[in-house]
């Protein structure tokens, strides 16, 4: 084992996983110190040695980050979400310090998989907007479903519980500088009020779903993937586009085609149901232009099957356009994704694509899409969950075979 390395964890995603990275890494005798921003990353912190507890604001961040790295000599940091403004700016200053950055994030494939990528995910990923050589085989042995089912298993459950338990935290607990560090805009009674109706709207709603999609399924319509504002992909890889601006945009749009008996459904990403009002925007909006009676909103469910079914997909920069390319379903991309290449995507890029995509029809060759979907397994995700004990165990040991131990 290389044990000369020097790493350093900034922030991860929220519960106890970069706590048993740390803790896994520390017991290989590597060298790893850990820096910790907020409240809610010391309540998931159990080893209060090598660590680090930075406060401050950005301005601050930006000075003593600079400064740490010229006295210490990490050659490796890792981080949870490469946008976030504290990690945004690290990339910065380790670019400078040719310091090599792993960016870790939630699945391009999931459940099973996570990213993991030098550099940056999704639109910054090392190999986005690229193809693989067609000439050189890429094998991926797929995931079996029973050792998914096992380390899966209640991901989103806890994902939500982790959540609540470190934003309500972070908020309660943390100083004034450092909330002003937070990548989300965080108000506890307004966060309570939403993930109440979020569980309520799930416990409604799943029926109804179920319902629409045995009505549409063998019908004709689009489908658009809403994602949240706040996540940091989509804010600043998006080209400009907000969600209310999709909502608008595709209606209209969708109103003044020729496809008459074709249906435009929206999934709401489960995380912002209940937080946004989705549905009264988009019936109000549909009314105003007379399709009321064929525009949809999905609130539950899995997104995979609207897309199996969908004549074609409209997306910021959502993941699940990888789904679609699985599929063989046109997608027309108006932000920026790891799959933005000509003969994956149409790229949106004034306002008479939008009108021209309803007609768009697929015909990407079905051994190229699964020979870039496994070179994209294969270069830039990792087996495992970050919500689960067996998943976090999964991560660890592969981020050290991949990253560390070559």
């Amino acid at each position: 084992m290389n044990i000369s390395k020097d790493l350093l964890l900034l922030q991860g995603p929220v519960g106890p996983f970069f706590d048993k990275l740390h803790l896994s890494l520390l017991e290989r005798r590597l060298n790893c110190t850990r820096v910790l921003f907020n409240s809610g990353d010391r309540l998931f912190c159990r080893k209060k040695k090598n660590v680090i507890n930075f406060e401050g604001n950005l301005e601050d961040w930006k000075e003593w980050f600079n400064n740490y790295l010229k006295l210490k000599s990490h050659n490796l940091v890792i981080l949870f979400g490469a946008d976030r403004p504290i990690h945004s700016i690290a990339r910065k200053i380790c670019e400078e310090f040719e310091i090599k950055v792993i960016c870790l994030e939630e699945g391009y494939f999931r459940p099973g998989y996570i990213s993991a990528e030098y550099g940056g995910n999704n639109a910054n990923s090392p190999i986005a907007g690229q193809l693989p050589d067609l000439n050189k085989e890429t094998i991926f042995e797929a995931l079996d479903q029973e050792d998914i089912k096992l380390f899966s298993k209640n991901s989103f459950r806890n994902r939500c519980w982790y959540g609540f338990i470190y934003y309500f935290w972070s908020e309660l607990a943390s100083s004034s500088k450092e909330r002003k560090l937070f990548h989300k805009d965080l108000k506890l009674s307004d966060q309570a009020i939403g993930w109440l109706k979020n569980f309520t709207l799930w416990k409604i709603k799943r029926k109804q779903d179920e319902a629409l999609f045995e009505k549409l399924f063998r019908q004709e319509y689009h489908l658009v993937a809403l994602q949240l504002d706040a996540d940091m992909q989509s804010r600043f890889q998006s080209n400009g586009w907000k969600q209310i601006d999709l909502i608008k945009e595709a209606i209209v749009s969708f109103a003044n085609s020729t496809i008459s008996k074709s249906h435009l459904v929206f999934k709401v990403h489960p995380l912002e149901r209940g937080h946004f009002e989705h549905e009264k925007i988009i019936r109000q909006i549909a009314q105003n232009f007379g399709v009321e009676g064929r525009v949809w909103v999905i609130q539950t469910g899995s997104i995979g099957q609207w897309i199996k079914c969908a004549k074609g997909m409209i997306t910021i920069n959502s993941t699940s356009g990888l789904s679609a390319i699985f599929h063989g379903i046109p997608i027309l991309l108006l932000g920026n994704a790891i799959y933005q290449h000509d003969q994956l995507v149409y790229k949106l890029r004034n306002k008479k694509d939008l009108d021209i995509f309803w007609s768009v029809k697929g015909s990407i060759d079905k051994t190229f899409r699964m020979h870039y979907l496994s070179w994209i397994k294969e270069n830039s995700c990792l087996e495992g969950c970050f919500y689960t004990r067996l998943g976090n165990k999964k991560i660890s040991l592969s981020i050290i075979k991949k990253f560390i131990n070559h």
